[in-house]
């Protein structure tokens, strides 16, 4: 297989220290952390209140449900994973979904974040054999959405596994991955990627 063979992952730890330096909600938002807290509640709740029946079991779990842990980059054929694709929602529930990523990240951290998951979508355009970009990421809510009480959220694809456990004023962004591929990195230095930037567009 192409991503097992030729397409290995590299520099995981140099890609991982330049995206984090700047993620981070609590590094260099403006807001304090209450009001932080606040935004992210906010946010989450106005996408669990859009999801249909059918869909509310595949984003919210119990806050200590075992598929917390197994949280993985790994192509979604090979190993479950918790959350509902982006690509499975309509495009108002995308948007929603979005805003809760951006809810607990800084406005540097949420750019890198695209751009990785820009890197991820050319990877599949380039023959990876399972579904890549944004439409394959993957939001999940562990608990209620509580300024008090300890939530966490999980944003998840093969490029990027983000964890962000909230407990009051405070929030711990752990574990988490990002990942990139020189070829990926090669053919972004030339082409304009389209689809996450039109996401960020719309999320702003």
């Amino acid at each position: 297989m192409m991503w097992k063979d030729e397409m290995k992952p590299r520099h995981f730890l140099l890609a991982g220290l330049l995206v984090l330096s700047g993620i981070s909600g609590g590094q260099d938002n403006a807001a304090g952390p209450n009001d932080s807290t606040t935004k992210a509640v906010t946010a989450a709740s106005a996408f669990i209140a859009t999801l249909t029946p059918d869909q509310t079991p595949r984003v919210v779990y119990d806050y200590d449900s075992p598929m917390k842990p197994k949280w993985n980059n790994l192509p979604p054929n090979m190993a479950a994973r918790a959350g509902i694709p982006l690509g499975s929602l309509s495009d108002s529930q995308r948007d929603l979904a979005l805003a809760v990523v951006r809810s607990v990240v800084s406005a540097y951290g949420y750019r890198k974040m695209m751009d990785v998951i820009d890197a991820d979508a050319e990877f599949g355009r380039t023959g990876a054999g399972f579904p890549t970009g944004l439409n394959a990421y993957m939001l999940a809510v562990f608990g209620k959405p509580s300024l008090t009480e300890p939530w966490e959220i999980q944003f998840n694809g093969h490029h990027l596994g983000l964890n962000v456990t909230i407990v009051g004023k405070n929030n711990v962004m752990a574990p988490t991955m990002v990942g990139a591929y020189r070829i990926s990195i090669r053919r972004m230095a030339g082409n304009s990627m389209s689809s996450a930037k039109k996401a960020r567009g719309r999320s702003r």
